[in-house]
């Protein structure tokens, strides 16, 4: 697809925060172009760093002998992140509010999605009860992230579930089918109903199993 960036990754689940914390890192580090995977092979793209580094979106930040708000790496930019209320989610939805992007959590309904308004609200983001598995709660969340006529900068699909704990032979086929509807069905659903809305230059970002 012509302008855009494609990463792909893992999203496992049991990992402790300090994990969660490096795999969001990860995220903004592909983003910013550190790592783009483009027509099939994974290339090095350095850019340019201003001479002041940004620390992050509200954050003060020395300039010459004085303290000024410096705008973060990510200021402006629209997200949609799937999978968004717990877990590499959660923590990537932190780090990109902190760089200052607004952020759209899509996750089942429950006490982690209602949790996470309180990250997402500061740069005016919201949370969406959605199930990947069913394209009309993802379509009814993207109307919510592009109310207004607004873009969408970055898609993470990110929404993913753990597998049966079972030895491969008597491995149940519902879980296994359970699984690839989360992780690849869920990411073709969240692509493709955010692509119309995504500009060139924007990111998709894969962290699902697919």
């Amino acid at each position: 697809v012509t302008g855009l960036n494609f990463v792909t990754g893992t999203n496992d689940e049991v990992f402790d925060d300090e994990v969660f914390r490096s795999r969001a890192h990860r995220c903004i580090d592909f983003w910013l172009g550190k790592v783009v995977i483009s027509h099939g092979s994974i290339q090095p793209h350095f850019m340019r760093r201003r001479a002041t580094r940004i620390h992050g979106w509200s954050k003060p930040c020395p300039v010459r002998g004085h303290r000024v708000m410096c705008m973060g790496l990510l200021d402006g930019k629209n997200v949609v992140i799937t999978g968004g209320a717990s877990g590499i989610g959660l923590e990537t939805s932190k780090l990109f509010v902190s760089e200052g992007a607004t952020v759209h959590i899509l996750d089942l309904p429950g006490a982690k999605l209602d949790a996470a308004a309180a990250v997402v609200a500061p740069t005016g983001g919201s949370i969406n009860a959605a199930d990947v598995t069913d394209r009309a709660t993802v379509d009814a969340a993207i109307a919510v992230a592009t109310a207004g006529g607004k873009k969408i900068d970055i898609v993470i699909a990110n929404a993913g579930i753990s597998s049966p704990a079972s030895p491969f032979e008597d491995y149940p086929l519902d879980g296994f089918e359970r699984v690839l509807k989360v992780h690849v069905v869920g990411s073709f659903h969240t692509i493709q109903a955010a692509l119309p809305h995504v500009p060139d230059g924007g990111s998709i970002i894969i962290t699902s199993s697919v």
